[in-house]
């Protein structure tokens, strides 16, 4: 797990007179592999931690909801003290005084490691699925897929061809009844 927490608040100050009180929450170090003790305040941290290949990524969000005034809500990956590699959604608006000028960020971060290796593991096994399934489809053998009652729950085109039944005939029948 993330040791703590997999939703995280944070402030990123944008005055420098700021610079060194950035409060994130438990969470927000936790995430980042931060302690309350190892944390010094500084917005630096944050980007001690941003894996190499996202921090333009990451850099160009942020300019641009400086410039446009909305918020940008990104997914990157971090690199914690322990060298695991995380991934994070990271959520965050900017603050502006009476004048217009930026104080600071206002955000929020999620750990969302397991909802990208699932969607990952998911998407493999679609196409391990569909490969089989084309296989199955064009075997020379005849092949039925049978639960564990031994009722078909599917038969391929060769199947049916050999047993001389129409498409989907073989489906919910049991395997004696069909020999």
């Amino acid at each position: 797990g993330t040791n703590g927490g997999r939703v995280g608040s944070f402030v990123a100050w944008l005055r420098p007179e700021k610079i060194g009180h950035d409060p994130w929450s438990k969470s927000c170090l936790a995430i980042l592999g931060y302690t309350e003790e190892s944390y010094n305040g500084l917005t630096q941290a944050f980007w001690d931690r941003i894996h190499p290949e996202d921090i333009e990524m990451v850099r160009a969000a942020q300019a641009e909801t400086l410039v446009t005034g909305s918020f940008y809500d990104i997914i990157c990956r971090i690199i914690r003290p322990d060298g695991v590699t995380r991934w994070i959604r990271e959520r965050a608006a900017v603050e502006r005084d009476a004048g217009g000028s930026p104080i600071r960020f206002l955000g929020v971060c999620l750990d969302v490691t397991e909802e990208r290796e699932m969607a990952a593991a998911l998407q493999q096994s679609e196409v391990r699925s569909s490969f089989y399934d084309s296989a199955l489809d064009h075997a020379p053998l005849g092949v039925a897929q049978v639960d564990m009652k031994m009722e078909v729950i599917g038969a391929n085109p060769r199947l049916h061809q050999i047993l001389r039944v129409p498409p989907g005939d073989l489906t919910g029948k049991s395997v004696a009844a069909c020999l």
